[in-house]
């Protein structure tokens, strides 16, 4: 199969065949994955592109005209996909907290040790219970978005919700007792 039977299915998909358009979607999808799976390494990402691209594909391939190849519009609009991922990817990494103009020359605030020790021991008794509560409470404190730590944990939002409520309270216990219940 090569992109003279996709430029087919695109035309036969055009002219209103609905078989051409689910066997035209089906060999994209399968075709982006393979693509794609070499560039992304997250699977869940990967995945991700692969369905923008394909509702985008799917939003607009009956409103253009295409003057070259079908193929090649599609494998151009994956490629934009994966350059924006790949962008979005590299701006999360390289993330900095620049100081605002005048706020550099003022005193740190002074952080009370005691509290700074037992803040790291109860993390770590959070982490030996169970290391997805601690992941959750210190890249949120990190100032990390709810969707890229969901992202980096590989769960989904109500479980963060529920991971962030749970590791605070036995957070706030751990400080105010020494335990962990």
């Amino acid at each position: 199969m090569s992109a003279e039977y996709l430029n087919r299915l695109y035309r036969d998909a055009l002219s209103g065949d609905l078989t051409a358009q689910t066997a035209l979607f089906d060999y994209l999808s399968a075709r982006f994955r393979l693509f794609v799976r070499h560039r992304v390494w997250n699977s869940v990402d990967a995945e991700d592109v692969v369905q923008e691209a394909l509702v985008t594909i799917c939003r607009e391939y009956k409103t253009l005209e295409i003057t070259t190849s079908f193929a090649a519009w599609a494998y151009k609009v994956l490629d934009f996909r994966v350059l924006a991922y790949v962008r979005s990817r590299k701006n999360i990494e390289t993330r900095t907290v620049e100081g605002a103009d005048g706020l550099d020359g003022l005193p740190a605030p002074a952080v009370d040790s005691d509290l700074q020790h037992r803040l790291l021991a109860c993390l770590q008794r959070i982490c030996g219970l169970n290391r997805r509560y601690g992941r959750a409470l210190t890249l949120h404190a990190q100032g990390y978005d709810t969707t890229e730590i969901c992202r980096r944990i590989e769960i989904k939002e109500n479980t963060f919700y529920s991971l962030l409520h749970r590791g605070r309270a036995m957070l706030q216990h751990c400080l105010e007792t020494g335990e962990i219940k």
